[in-house]
């Protein structure tokens, strides 16, 4: 059973309406694509935020790839390009926020 505001009677605001959304019985799901980290397209990450904001989300589920491993794909790999070990570093420090 969940949590009522009369159990949290501190809460009050943006405080308030944020514990309620995230208790509540309703499930606003936000679907988020391949990420292809440390590759991401620039914005999505901001354009992820702002649709959870603006539908009230309160569950996050990934359907695709977190980490581009392009190292180890199919696709050709280019001499020039970044090491595996580089691409993991950047993709976690990219995944921090």
């Amino acid at each position: 059973m969940p949590k009522t505001t009369e159990q949290r009677p501190r809460l009050s605001g943006n405080r308030l309406a944020a514990f309620n959304n995230l208790t509540a019985q309703e499930r606003r799901i936000l679907i988020i694509g391949d990420l292809h980290e440390p590759f991401s397209l620039d914005g999505y990450y901001q354009h992820c935020v702002d649709t959870y904001q603006r539908w009230n989300c309160n569950h996050v589920v990934f359907i695709g790839d977190i980490i581009d491993n392009h190292y180890s794909s199919y696709h050709e790999t280019d001499p020039d390009g970044i090491s595996a070990g580089d691409e993991l570093e950047l993709a976690i420090n990219k995944l921090q926020r």
